[in-house]
């Protein structure tokens, strides 16, 4: 196993996946890419136990794995590492609730080849975040009352708009100053409105409040920042 600190690299893996055939492929793409594999686990304790010696910068898991809650899991793992944490998602085991509030930097179908995981991490190195384009219907499509969102669009000044918009497009927070002309105090207080006038707690559920109810004038790419 090689060592983080032993190499430069694009960055470094941790893989918990329940099959280990198709883990390794991934483990393959992933080092040919300039990747350094931190190894390759089928079970939730060693896992944990590898993230929190190895600290690598990635940590690939499922949303469902024997009996696990996938969600619960990237949460026990930010808590034993700084690790951007990216999920296979199922449709059992995805829910609302758990999506918008899990710190989740990337998002994959079941189908995910080895090749999208590579681009799901060159994406999350740049700064932004990765949605499967597969995903982006069900993040628009699964809010229980979907067509009760865009009338809160309503509310929004049209600063905040531009903000909303520049979420979802996937720019880190000071490039959405910057592209403003505003200072990161005033953009936090836009933050802070936003999630004040549509209900919401985190700046994820903005971006993905953004996508779900396709916020006028917003491009959504496969890739967003919360």
């Amino acid at each position: 196993m090689t060592s983080v600190n032993e190499a430069l690299c694009a960055g470094s893996f941790l893989l918990l996946q329940a099959y280990t055939s198709k883990a390794q492929s991934i483990s393959d793409a992933l080092t040919g890419g300039g990747y350094v594999s931190c190894g390759i686990f089928c079970e939730p304790a060693p896992a944990l136990e590898h993230l929190a010696s190895q600290q690598p910068d990635f940590f690939l898991t499922e949303s469902y794995l024997a009996g696990v809650n996938g969600y619960e899991l990237v949460r026990q793992a930010k808590q034993l590492c700084r690790a951007d944490c990216v999920m296979r998602v199922s449709d059992t085991g995805l829910s609302t609730h758990e999506a918008l509030t899990t710190n989740l930097s990337g998002y994959l179908t079941p189908g995910a080849g080895p090749e999208e995981y590579l681009t799901c991490l060159r994406h999350i190195r740049q700064g932004r975040r990765y949605v499967s384009p597969a995903l982006m219907d069900w993040l628009r499509d699964t809010s229980s009352h979907p067509e009760k969102g865009a009338p809160l669009l309503r509310r929004l000044s049209d600063r905040e708009k531009q903000v909303l918009r520049l979420l979802a497009d996937g720019l880190e927070n000071d490039a959405i100053a910057d592209a403003l002309g505003i200072s990161s105090t005033t953009l936090t207080s836009h933050f802070a409105n936003l999630k004040q006038k549509l209900g919401l707690t985190t700046t994820r559920q903005l971006v993905i409040y953004a996508a779900r109810h396709s916020l006028p004038g917003s491009s959504l790419p496969g890739s967003f920042r919360p």
